[in-house]
């Protein structure tokens, strides 16, 4: 009796339907990892629309956000590469991402995604989803910027007034987070940018995102209290020169105190004065310079060049906090309706 041969008995076997699904799958997911990689190397080589090279921490987030979306994309069976995805996919990622995340983590992820939409539209000649209007929209809801309480500012100063290491250095850095700096720029301050003898006391403090350097002014008990760091530092046994490099240094390694670190050490400090750890953020010091500034009757002109601030509207979203108790002194220093 002849019989009939077999795919498997010709050396071979019939794919089936669900195989060729999973052949695809792959090909989408090789072509996503290929685009994602030129994507970076894009990052790399070309500039911000500022003109200056993306910074390694911003090429970070940025691709960050391209996994997140490719894993989506991967878990939905999504058969091809980023270029054909479309503008209801990308809705429905975002609303998921939401579903599972908070409103502030989504809105940073879609701005994050917004330089490789725009990517996508340049390189592969297809639609820009960024600017399309079905686009979901996602915003932040505007809430009155926090400040650090008088009583909880006294009581970091206290807990940091030690005579050791750590403590001349932390209380230090507290005083120069309340002149407003932002945490990083604290983070890269330099023994070289401080100017400790002039007749206006000050630290230069390196832009962030392109934005040019500026000085900001030390008051007496800054001063002090970094001249006590200073000389902290300068016995350190594994420091070079005591007149430049960090200005911050960690104490057993000596190497620099990075931005986290200080984070870390808000929120150590914060329960050692027995305050809850996520009331101190290095930020709320920036809040807080904001309000004392305009409430002891400072320009805002004055206030945008002593942050670094471009934009009026920053002044207004930081000085927001407090307005309102602002203008019921000035009334009540005023003595308005006493008049009549």
């Amino acid at each position: 009796m002849t019989r009939t041969r077999t795919a498997a008995s010709r050396g071979g076997s019939r794919r089936k339907p669900a195989d060729r699904h999973v052949v695809r799958d792959r090909a989408g997911t090789e072509t996503r990892r290929e685009q994602r990689e030129l994507f970076a190397l894009v990052l790399r080589g070309e500039p911000n629309r500022r003109g200056k090279p993306y910074s390694e921490r911003t090429i970070g987030a940025y691709l960050d956000a391209v996994d997140s979306l490719a894993r989506w994309l991967t878990d939905t069976a999504h058969s091809t590469g980023f270029d054909t995805l479309t503008i209801n996919q990308l809705n429905v990622y975002l609303s998921e991402y939401l579903a599972a995340h908070t409103l502030g983590g989504t809105v940073t992820k879609q701005g994050n995604l917004r330089v490789f939409l725009k990517h996508l539209a340049e390189e592969y000649e297809g639609e820009d989803l960024w600017s399309d209007p079905k686009r979901h929209r996602y915003q932040r809801q505007e809430e009155r910027p926090a400040v650090l309480a008088p009583d909880l500012i006294a009581a970091l100063l206290k807990v940091t007034s030690g005579k050791g290491f750590e403590d001349r250095r932390d209380h230090a850095i507290v005083r120069v987070l309340l002149i407003g700096v932002r945490r990083e720029e604290a983070a890269t301050l330099r023994v070289e940018d401080l100017d400790l003898t002039s007749a206006i006391k000050s630290a230069a403090v390196i832009g962030l995102k392109g934005r040019p350097s500026r000085r900001v002014p030390l008051g007496d008990r800054d001063v002090l209290a970094i001249k006590r760091w200073l000389s902290h530092r300068s016995r350190h046994p594994r420091l070079g020169s005591p007149h430049q490099g960090p200005l911050w240094i960690a104490d057993k390694t000596g190497r620099q105190l990075q931005g986290n670190g200080i984070y870390l050490m808000l929120r150590r400090r914060a329960a050692q004065a027995g305050y809850p750890r996520h009331l101190v953020r290095p930020h709320l010091f920036r809040h807080t310079f904001a309000h004392e500034f305009l409430a002891a009757g400072g320009a805002e002109t004055d206030l945008m060049a002593l942050a670094g601030w471009r934009d009026r509207s920053m002044v207004q979203r930081y000085g927001a906090s407090m307005a309102e108790q602002r203008a019921l002194d000035a009334v009540s220093r005023s003595r308005f309706s006493d008049r009549y």
